[in-house]
């Protein structure tokens, strides 16, 4: 009981998935707002315990000490460049 040649069988799912596929795609720009991870804006208010050191002229670098007695090292970071 054949039903013809294998990819007639496929046509019309593949049809389905084809048509899905490019409606997601259509739709995603508008869809990608909605969907994606927004976190909560940040405060200005200082935590306590927050220290600020002199950096230039540019402004202070804020410094957090949060003491862990299991921690090896110290880390010190900062988002910019000291300017010269």
């Amino acid at each position: 009981m054949n039903s013809g040649p294998w990819w007639k069988r496929f046509r019309l799912p593949l049809a389905g998935l084809a048509a899905g596929y490019v409606g997601l795609a259509l739709l995603a720009p508008f869809l990608a707002g909605s969907l994606l991870y927004h976190p909560r804006l940040g405060s200005y208010r200082a935590v306590a315990g927050l220290r600020k050191i002199p950096w230039g002229r540019d402004g202070d670098l804020a410094m957090l000490y949060l003491p862990n007695p299991a921690a090896h090292f110290t880390l010190w970071s900062s988002t910019e460049r000291p300017t010269r």
